[in-house]
């Protein structure tokens, strides 16, 4: 017999197979209230049993018997149903009402859910930067659920909008930070979103292999979890893989897998179709791929279906096909409704290939010029884009001057999108660029007249060898390619050598294991895979100038990298320096994560730093924080307590001694600040330092040099200081017992962490990060935190902090059961007897707030209240209810919107 928190445990471990199976056998029926049936509503769901689902909850919302949060998560529940069956409306105002529900019940952690889910599907049709007012509101209530899965799932989303607008540096941050999240709770169908977010990428940065391993790893989680619509991503993400990479075969087969579990009219039953008709065009089946095109124009049939990704994606393939039929106008007339849907989506990749299939289609009606105009105005922003698509243009380019007779520099960009698509594996990209090639080549017949000079040849082929390096900045694979080209044109020869076992097949492939050691050498890729450019070396004057040319070029290359990555972090959704850090993975908003950022920003500046703030406020870990993001990381981090220490002793501990410097010095001792040496030494209460002491650490900042008992001579020590106090040193100062002198020297960058009392909004965060990690030293399974309990926790001062806070959340779960919830009889009596009250015993005429609170969120609680009070004592009655009230009917109207009442 199997209980309900052993299901629930079961759903958070996105195990919903078997949660399913053992909630329909051995769960009791005594045990099946309406809230407990919503949690077999959700596993019908996503098990994809989804009309089911659907009945079940339809049924339960009529219950008088459903608390406000298991109605917010009925709600949540169709709409993740609707998205999944592609009804974006539907499934919009299911998650809106799931969310307004969710915040009226103070359920963050729903609402989040909900909102999270509304994220991806905007980030879809509106495009990502139309996403700024719902993810401020999503990180907040993410912040305050507590809840790793949910700061996860957040990441998740955000990492898959930065994904959808190519910005995929910083998407894959998103997706590290969102697994790192899941070490403490595990969840099987995220673990598996992530996979799939990550085929995603790779499929965008053109990197097929490891776009094929991620996609099998998210098709082995969706399969272990039962969830069907994730089981059918994956087998569409493999499908793709195998279809550009020329295994059609398998290909078709994972996609007609992928299209008997998805829903028929949903965004993923579109992508299966449009992939499967590309492939029917490849093999020459024009009719079966004009009779998926029409299954999918069947499906969309409004402007709303028109921007989501899928079918805007769809449409070039619909311009591949009238193009093959020699409908250009036609064709031209679709492209110009696709660059609208792109350039309204933001959706940059689709704008690019829909500009340049508008240029070689204006090519083909001989309207040269225009063709032109649209060429020059890709090249200028191809170099940002992913190889696929720089191939692409190098193909169109290419079609284009053999067209205008220029045939030797259109054979130049012909071979460099050849040896891209090789270098890539993209086989489908191979045969796409040879099938053009061949249609545009043999039709001209080539004119001398028009041939350019062997020295104009030279100078335009060496320009545009600079401009695919720069397009290709970052992809050091396809860099050696194209300076073995360049190389060759001067006469020497080169090969790309790695030692890594990691490299993907195409590397190896061309990539030698060994060279001589004699070579020249230059490095491309310091990380694995290393990758270099080995040389033979010559004698020759000229040759090493070249070599030092090369070095010049690919030390540029790499500042440009850099630079483009800053300049995509900058427009990030979600900015870089505001992403937390594994010291605050937890804390995604408030005051400490304000100042983690600035610790960011000044750890790499070689000062001194100053941490004060009260006992138990979380010094270490920032002073931690500051050396991680410092030069100095790996390097030790040497922490010493100056309160810890008898002030006479303090000396010899920080300095060292020489053996025999005083009675009991047996041996040498090198002392804290040596021990640092490289380092960062974190100096804890340093305002117990005594005045004696004082001259002789100032000399050691001023200088370096320390001075160890017993040592004839100085030595110098490379060491920077982060100090730390809970003492006012100002006042210190004043009353003379810290040296202003080493005030100033101390107190170069300051760092004031406020006491916990003051900033409530990080404690539910904090809550559920200490519980999880009490739960697993403890072995106690999965142990969630009840509502009330969580309010009295943020109703408490907390006179010893986070350091309190973290003992009494040990406490609770070192005395409860596995796997059940902290209630609020467990909180230690002294906590409670301090609490306020928070209603009166009657619970119905007047509520009490904590004076130390947030303003703002305390308004909205008792406006929120006053106004439910009102509707419910005059039976919903808006007028008498606003009268009551003292305002207008249209002001409580506003005010109900607000709240979601």
């Amino acid at each position: 017999m199997v209980s309900v928190p052993e299901i629930e445990q079961m759903v958070s471990e996105g195990r919903y197979r078997e949660a399913l199976r053992n909630f329909d056998a051995e769960l009791p029926a005594g045990h099946r209230e309406p809230p407990t049936m919503v949690l077999r509503a959700e596993l019908l769901q996503r098990v994809g049993r989804s009309e089911q689902a659907k009945r079940l909850i339809r049924a339960l919302l009529k219950s008088s018997k459903l608390d406000d949060k298991s109605r917010a998560w009925a709600y949540f529940i169709l709409g993740r149903a609707a998205a999944d069956e592609g009804e974006f409306e539907e499934a919009c105002t299911y998650l809106h009402k799931s969310t307004n529900i969710a915040l009226a019940a103070r359920n963050y952690r729903h609402a989040a859910w909900a909102q999270a889910r509304l994220l991806a599907l905007l980030a879809d049709s509106s495009g990502p930067n139309a996403l700024d007012s719902l993810l401020t509101d999503l990180r907040h209530n993410a912040a305050r659920s507590g809840d790793p899965q949910v700061l996860a799932l957040t990441h998740l989303y955000i990492g898959q909008a930065e994904a959808q607008r190519t910005a995929l540096s910083t998407a894959r941050r998103h997706l590290s930070l969102a697994a790192s999240l899941l070490a403490t709770r595990p969840n099987l169908w995220i673990e598996s979103m992530i996979e799939h977010v990550r085929t995603a990428i790779c499929i965008m940065a053109s990197d097929f292999p490891a776009a094929t391993q991620h996609a099998k790893k998210a098709l082995a989680l969706a399969d272990e979890s039962g969830q069907m619509v994730q089981r059918s991503v994956a087998c569409s993400n493999l499908g793709y893989t195998f279809y550009v990479t020329g295994h059609w075969d398998d290909a078709v087969r994972c996609y007609e897998q992928a299209l008997e579990m998805v829903y028929p009219n949903s965004d993923h039953f579109t992508g299966a179709l449009d992939t499967l008709a590309n492939i029917r065009f490849e093999q020459g089946k024009l009719t079966e791929c004009e009779d998926l095109l029409k299954r999918i124009e069947h499906v969309t049939c409004s402007d709303t279906s028109l921007t989501r990704y899928v079918y805007r994606h769809s449409m070039l393939t619909r311009v591949k096909v009238l193009t093959h039929r020699g409908d250009l106008r036609d064709a031209l007339a679709l492209l110009e409704k696709s660059i609208g849907v792109a350039e309204h989506s933001q959706d940059k990749w689709l704008l690019t290939s829909a500009l340049l299939n508008k240029a070689d289609i204006l090519r083909r009606l001989s309207e040269t010029e225009t063709a032109t105009d649209v060429i020059e105005a890709v090249g200028q922003q191809i170099s940002t884009e992913p190889p696929e698509l720089f191939a692409t243009y190098q193909r169109v380019l290419a079609c284009a001057l053999a067209v205008k007779g220029e045939y030797q520099s259109a054979k130049i960009h012909f071979e460099r999108a050849h040896r891209i698509c090789f270098a890539l594996g993209h086989s489908q990209g191979v045969a796409d660029l040879r099938r053009e090639w061949h249609a545009t080549t043999d039709a001209i017949i080539e004119s001398a007249e028009n041939m350019p000079s062997k020295s104009s040849q030279l100078v335009g082929g060496a320009l545009e060898c600079i401009a695919a390096l720069i397009s290709y900045a970052g992809r050091w694979h396809l860099v050696g390619l194209e300076l073995i080209r360049m190389l060759s044109d001067c006469g020497l020869t080169a090969v790309l050598v790695t030692d890594s076992a990691n490299a993907d097949e195409k590397t190896r492939a061309s990539t030698a294991s060994t060279s001589s050691t004699a070579d020249w050498r230059i490095n491309l890729q310091s990380e694995e895979p290393v990758l270099e450019l080995a040389i033979p070396r010559s004698s020759d004057v000229v040759s090493g100038a070249v070599v030092n040319a090369l070095r010049t070029i690919v030390g540029a290359l790499k500042a440009l990298d850099g630079a483009r990555l800053e300049t995509e972090q900058r427009s990030a959704l979600w900015p870089m320096d505001e992403l937390p850090s594994k010291h605050d993975q937890f804390v995604v908003s408030g005051h400490f994560r304000d100042l983690m950022a600035f610790a960011q920003r000044v750890a790499r500046a070689n000062v001194n730093v100053l941490i004060t703030g009260e006992s138990g406020t979380g010094k270490e870990i920032l002073a931690h924080a500051v050396h991680d993001f410092s030069d100095r990381a790996v390097k030790p981090f040497v922490p010493f307590n100056c309160a810890a220490i008898p002030p006479h002793l303090l000396e010899s501990q920080l300095f060292g001694y020489r053996r025999g410097a005083f009675t009991g010095a047996d041996k040498n001792y090198e002392g804290v600040i040596r021990s640092a040496r490289g380092g960062t030494l974190f100096l804890d209460e340093i305002g117990e330092l005594s005045l004696d002491l004082q001259p002789k650490f100032l000399r050691f900042l001023e200088s370096g040099e320390i001075s160890p008992l017993g040592e004839p001579i100085s030595s110098l020590v490379d060491v920077r200081i982060v100090a730390a106090t809970n003492r006012n040193l100002e006042d210190s100062v004043r009353d003379g017992l810290f040296r202003e002198d080493l005030f100033y020297r101390v107190n170069v960058v300051r760092l004031a962490l406020k006491p916990l009392r003051e900033r409530r909004d990080e404690i539910p965060q904090l809550v559920e990060q200490f519980v999880a990690r009490a739960a697993k030293d403890f072995n106690k399974g999965h142990i969630d935190v009840a509502e009330e309990t969580m309010e009295r926790l943020l109703l408490y001062r907390w006179p010893g902090n986070v350091r309190q806070l973290s003992n009494e959340i040990r406490r609770m779960v070192a005395l409860v059961e596995a796997d059940s919830v902290l209630q609020p009889y467990m909180i230690s009596n002294e906590i409670v007897s301090a609490l306020p009250v928070v209603r009166s015993a009657s619970g119905a005429d007047d509520i009490t707030v904590p004076l130390h609170g947030k303003l703002t969120p305390t308004i909205e609680r008792i406006e929120r209240e006053m106004i439910k009070a009102a509707l419910q004592e005059h039976q919903g009655k808006v007028d008498e209810a606003a009268k009551a009230l003292g305002i207008s009917r249209k002001g409580l109207y506003l005010k109900r919107h607000r709240f979601g009442l």
